[in-house]
């Protein structure tokens, strides 16, 4: 894998150990879908892996890569093909039916987000919103006290957590988001009952 983490050369399928892309279920493929969704950068490839399971994560790194590397080239062509309106275009990612542009412009936006945090490095927590970015607080907000900085804090835990891992995030101290988030970490622990 050079450094961009493409393959330098095709992986050797004789040795029947190792994960091959073209051999992927499609349990593992919606799983991967779904992590590469939550995480949205290949440099939280292992992360990805790991939420996928013991095939993906014990694969070795350059097959992970390609793996990733699969979906991304996959979900741009099907943009490509889809012509004149690139929403609809969906990718049969190994029988997984995925939203390529909403992936990819999700991807997009995680890479932003991890270039304007690490552009701030040891002082994550500085993270401001451009005033062109700023929503007004919604109903259900104000009475949280929600705040711009809340929205700031909320982005930061996906970018440390995952999107959708609010219980993470609620906990994450550095963040102060535990108090306002405590009714959705409820909610998703009382969805996973059963």
């Amino acid at each position: 894998v050079d450094e961009a983490g493409q393959p330098l050369h095709k992986a050797d399928d004789a040795g029947g150990e190792e994960v091959s892309v073209r051999t992927i279920s499609r349990r593992d493929a919606n799983a991967f879908v779904r992590a590469v969704r939550r995480y949205g950068l290949v440099s939280r490839i292992s992360d990805v892996c790991s939420e996928v399971g013991r095939t993906l994560e014990e694969a070795s790194p350059g097959t992970q890569l390609a793996l990733w590397h699969t979906l991304m080239d996959g979900c741009r062509r099907a943009v490509d093909m889809a012509g004149e309106d690139p929403k609809d275009a969906i990718l049969d990612f190994f029988g997984s039916a995925v939203k390529a542009q909403e992936l990819l412009q999700h991807c997009s936006h995680m890479r932003l987000l991890a270039r304007r945090l690490e552009a701030l490095k040891d002082a994550p927590s500085q993270f401001k919103l451009e005033a062109a970015a700023l929503l007004p607080v919604p109903k259900w907000g104000k009475s949280l006290g929600w705040s711009p900085k809340d929205d700031c804090m909320l982005l930061l835990g996906v970018y440390y957590h995952g999107l959708g891992h609010w219980d993470k995030v609620a906990a994450d101290e550095r963040l102060r988001l535990c108090d306002k988030l405590a009714s959705v970490v409820a909610g998703s622990a009382g969805g996973r009952k059963g």
